[in-house]
């Protein structure tokens, strides 16, 4: 579901926000007027409304916040429940059946990374993420930047610079949008080759030690998905259908698990073997 930022005038607002509060697309809204002291009593009411302002320069840099947590927090992910039947765990044939979309993501992975490809994939995928961001020169700059100088050794750090590969990826990712991420398939494998090097030589390094990583992420959740995908499904598996960004430092995660009124704030500790 695609997420709304609404900016809009104190006036309009007031007529207009209390019918659309409700809905679960409005992620945030920001009050763009003239009399901000009027306009700050009504909107105390809506959690939803993130502040009243004079200048656009600040709804500018509190989009950027709160989309850049927003889509920390819209992370695709299946869970496999099992469920004990006579002491029995259930059969492949079930959880075939039952988690379908799985089932086909985990395949679909496999042949993006096993695929060959060649400098015209390379040359596609440029061109998917022209045509995508025509209207933005900011993005256009990086774009034009990746095209002259991508090195396969520098993936990762395309990755996360948060421009438009992350953007464009992680959305299809989330969406599973098939014809994306094939055009997106030589990039996915650069990336893909590039993590399993460095955690190769990350395990090397520590062998000695027998060393367990262990690593934290923190985000928010709907009410709904944290009950459906995390509560009711204890020592469940997980499967997460994009690139996951953690960090060593569980106060640094801590940092991202905001509490919000509808929201739920999880932290995810994840142990990593060699």
């Amino acid at each position: 579901m695609e997420k709304i930022f609404l900016i809009i005038s104190g006036t309009l607002g007031e007529n207009v926000i209390p019918r659309i509060h409700h809905l679960s697309q409005i992620e945030s809204i920001y009050i763009f007027c003239f009399d901000q002291d009027k306009h700050k009593l009504w909107t105390q009411k809506y959690n939803k409304v993130k502040g009243v302002y004079s200048d656009i320069e600040p709804i500018c840099d509190e989009l950027k916040k709160t989309i850049s947590q927003c889509s920390n927090d819209l992370v695709p992910m299946d869970i496999i429940k099992f469920e004990s039947n006579s002491n029995q765990q259930k059969s492949v044939h079930e959880l075939n059946k039952q988690e379908a979309s799985f089932m086909y993501f985990q395949l679909l992975k496999q042949l993006l990374l096993r695929m060959e490809y060649s400098k015209d994939v390379r040359d596609e995928m440029i061109e998917e993420c022209r045509l995508h961001y025509a209207d933005n020169q900011t993005q256009l700059k990086y774009i034009n930047e990746f095209h002259c100088n991508y090195n396969p050794s520098e993936a990762l750090r395309w990755y996360s610079r948060e421009c438009f590969l992350y953007q464009i990826l992680n959305k299809a990712c989330r969406t599973q949008d098939i014809d994306r991420l094939y055009k997106f398939r030589f990039f996915i494998k650069d990336l893909h080759n590039q993590l399993k090097q460095l955690q190769t030589e990350f395990f090397e390094l520590v062998s000695d030690m027998g060393t367990r990583l262990t690593v934290y992420r923190g985000q928010n959740m709907s009410r709904n998905e944290f009950e459906k995908k995390l509560k009711n499904n204890v020592n469940g598996l997980l499967s997460v259908n994009t690139f996951w960004s953690t960090t060593l430092y569980r106060e640094l995660a801590e940092g991202y698990a905001l509490n919000g009124s509808d929201m739920e704030s999880v932290l995810f500790q994840i142990s990593i073997d060699g």
